[in-house]
């Protein structure tokens, strides 16, 4: 599959919803399923943004249920830092 964009057309790529932290980073608490390559792009946008705002670090809480969404995630450079029982 191909897409062709006009030198004119920007594609726009939705930010994750994130709050800020006491440490100058950003907390990701996902809810809602996606598809994977939506929810990779949607991380690599926000990374790029978080990098702007001068964010230390960006927790992402994944409830097992998005379990399909780790993958893109450690792509991206995440990586467990605790599991509970749900997330």
């Amino acid at each position: 599959m191909e897409k062709i964009i006009d030198e004119n057309e920007v594609e726009q790529v939705k930010l994750l919803a994130a709050i800020n932290d006491d440490h100058e980073g950003a907390i990701v608490e996902l809810s809602e399923p996606m598809h994977p390559e939506d929810f990779a792009s949607m991380l690599r946008a926000s990374i790029a943004h978080w990098r702007k705002q001068g964010k230390r670090g960006v927790w992402i809480k994944l409830p097992i249920e998005l379990v399909n969404l780790v993958e893109a995630a450690v792509k991206e450079g995440f990586w467990y830092h605790h599991a509970e029982p749900n997330t």
